[in-house]
């Protein structure tokens, strides 16, 4: 299961950075000004934010896997029919469709992952599941330098396409349905039965049956703002935007900052690989952090207060000298990707398990209102001829932010915190199963 979601994380990222590899090949074909291409790059970032938004409540009515399925084979089916676009107009409505499907990929892999993964290990599990989009992110420039020129620009979405099909049967086979979906659904009992042999022998299983709560009832979107959820909701909303804001600001002017500050070309992009390679390991120790600990908004607020350090001094670390200015970089891209990392497994653990894919969906698609506007704030920044120490400083602010927001949260009854506020049942009992095998 965990590699399944991986795969598709990886394919995800791959996905999302192709276009940016062949732009300059297209618009020398079709004879149009490289700025064109913004808005197709536009489209498909609006189609990552979109889908998420509106896949996961659906997801969490019929169940994650069929949502899962379907959006896989949707950007499988657009990356490939890329493949044969001989217009602008035409590749922007694939990049949309495809960035629709994308983004109703991650939801519903974590929201699976999260019901399954053991409770020790809950947290770095999701981040596992969740890095493969910055590895395909990576992989996609290899691929790229090594098909395009050879087989021509057509190899890249077509390897982006086909890969995702030949995971599907995969998918359809060994994936499994959330448990929370298990748990309410008595026609599902055998296959409950099956799952719970698996993962924790000798577990009595609970006779299935729809649950009768309230909110069960209720668009998943409206549980969020229920009574006990509103406030949080709102500060992981905040969290995500602040960090998506963050990291798309670093991700897209690291390269351009450095160079302007004298260093070679090659240099400055092997300082944005550094970054995400970094930030990969970030996540990871974070993760690990909120498990041993057993307090995930501690991982949440020591990853975003590194993050605001970091952006304080990087500005005047850039104007050193190369090994500096890749240490700064690693440093830098440890806390701010690394937070990102602790932002989904946070909510893709917060939540009970009936509204679980629609909290991580909402928040991350919220929050890449936030990677549209960092590298467009940058851009403005450096119009006005700030100092690479003022430029950076600046972007401490929405860190600073991410910080006290993660300072309010608590921890839910879902990661072991107060459970006063929390209906328990059918539809939540997954949590029940982690811990049999904790």
């Amino acid at each position: 299961m965990i590699a399944v979601a991986l795969g598709l994380a990886v394919m995800d990222g791959f996905d999302v950075q192709i276009i940016g590899y062949v732009a300059p090949i297209l618009s020398g074909l079709w004879h149009i000004d490289p700025k064109s291409f913004g808005l197709i790059f536009g489209a498909g970032l609006l189609g990552l934010a979109l889908g998420p938004i509106a896949f996961s409540p659906l997801a969490d009515k019929v169940g994650c896997r069929p949502v899962l399925i379907g959006c896989t084979i949707l950007y499988a089916l657009g990356t490939m029919a890329t493949t044969t676009v001989h217009s602008w107009s035409t590749l922007l409505g694939l990049r949309f469709l495809t960035g629709l499907g994308l983004g109703g990929v991650l939801p519903c892999t974590i929201a699976v992952v999260s019901d399954y993964a053991p409770t020790r290990a809950r947290n770095l599990l999701l981040a596992i599941s969740s890095s493969g989009f910055a590895i395909g992110g990576s992989l996609g420039g290899f691929v790229a330098a090594a098909t395009i020129e050879r087989f021509g620009w057509q190899t890249v979405f077509w390897i982006g396409g086909i890969v995702p099909l030949l995971i599907l049967p995969v998918l359809l086979i060994w994936f499994p349905e959330s448990l929370s979906r298990l748990l309410s659904d008595p026609s599902q009992h055998s296959r409950l039965e099956k799952v719970v042999a698996r993962l924790a022998p000798g577990w009595s299983v609970p006779e299935a049956q729809p649950s009768h709560d309230e909110r069960s009832d209720r668009f998943p979107v409206a549980v969020l703002f229920s009574k006990s959820l509103a406030v949080p909701t709102l500060l992981i909303w905040s969290i995500f935007l602040c960090s998506l804001l963050l990291l798309y600001f670093f991700v897209n002017w690291i390269p351009t900052v450095v160079h302007a500050l004298g260093q070679p070309l090659q240099a400055s992009n092997n300082a944005a690989a550094v970054f995400q390679l970094a930030g990969l390991l970030g996540g990871f120790f974070f993760n690990n952090l909120a498990d041993r600990t057993g307090r995930p908004e501690w991982a949440l607020v020591s990853s975003f207060a590194g993050a605001t350090i970091c952006c304080f001094f990087f500005g005047s670390a850039a104007a050193t000298s190369l090994p500096i200015i890749v240490a700064s970089v690693a440093v830098t891209g440890f806390f701010v990707v690394g937070a990102l990392g602790v932002c989904i497994s946070f909510a893709g653990t917060y939540y009970p398990s009936s509204i679980r894919a629609t909290g991580i969906g909402w928040g991350i698609g919220i929050g890449r209102l936030g990677s549209i506007a960092g590298p467009i704030l940058g851009g403005v920044l450096l119009t006005l001829n700030l100092s690479s120490e003022a430029l950076f400083a600046v972007f401490a602010i929405p860190a600073m932010v991410a910080v006290i927001c993660s300072a309010c949260l608590r921890r839910s009854a879902e990661q072991g915190g107060p459970k006063d506020n929390y209906p328990h049942g059918p539809r939540i009992g997954a949590r029940a199963i982690n811990d049999a095998r904790a």
